[in-house]
């Protein structure tokens, strides 16, 4: 018997991600964030009802450990590029017997179980696409039900596009967001905001925000 829901994780090489934090943190304390964040979701991923299976796919050989060390399976990433590494992993999800597929962003640390199992209970059983996206018009979840119902396109305004691609091929959409899904690290002011939002250090990520010296500087100063 297949697969049913899969999960698609892709994630940056820890050297590329987060340029536009290089002014405010060295490149450690970047893979640092980066790692946390992946942390966070691969978590509520788990802890959710909705997948049999997490897939994170990456050129990056310490991502791909460091989600291996997590229970969720790697993929190493053939080619360059965010679209690649989720059609690759899309591919693969699809030969494994996966009826439906989630591509999930691993810089959405504030995403907890449930809004998985939410957005899974949408149109359950039907052809349908759901997506969530994020404040700045990107796409930080999608969910395909077949996986190759439509393509994906990843980049600036993605999430227009996506919701263009599934009117033009007449599929069911749904956009669904909330304060967690919606919620990507990207900036300092995103940084500072999710100390705020997550005060008592559930998450990884805040924990580790609070433990870098220059952004305590940089809250003082704010």
């Amino acid at each position: 018997m297949g697969l049913s829901t899969v999960a698609i994780v892709p994630v940056k090489t820890l050297a590329d991600a987060k340029r536009r934090l290089s002014r405010h943190l060295t490149i450690q304390e970047r893979r640092l964030l980066v790692l946390a964040m992946l942390e966070d979701v691969l978590n509520a991923i788990q802890a959710s009802n909705a997948f049999q299976e997490t897939i994170v796919v990456s050129l990056d050989k310490t991502v791909i450990a460091s989600a291996a060390k997590r229970g969720s399976k790697s993929l190493l990433q053939t080619g360059p590029g965010l679209n690649t590494g989720i059609r690759q992993a899309t591919s693969q999800a699809i030969k494994t017997g996966a009826t439906t597929t989630a591509n999930i962003l691993a810089d959405i640390p504030l995403i907890q179980p449930q809004d998985f199992d939410e957005i899974l209970k949408i149109g359950s059983g039907s052809a349908r696409v759901i997506l969530s996206p994020s404040f700045d018009g990107g796409t930080n979840i999608m969910l395909r039900s077949p996986p190759n119902i439509i393509d994906h396109s990843y980049g600036r305004w993605s999430f227009t596009r996506h919701l263009r691609y599934a009117q033009k091929n007449q599929v069911p959409v749904y956009a669904v967001s909330n304060s967690r899904s919606s919620f990507d690290v990207d900036t300092i002011d995103d940084l500072r905001n999710i100390m705020h939002l997550d005060p008592s250090g559930r998450t990884r990520t805040a924990t580790l925000v609070r433990e870098f010296e220059s952004l305590h500087a940089l809250t003082r100063n704010a």
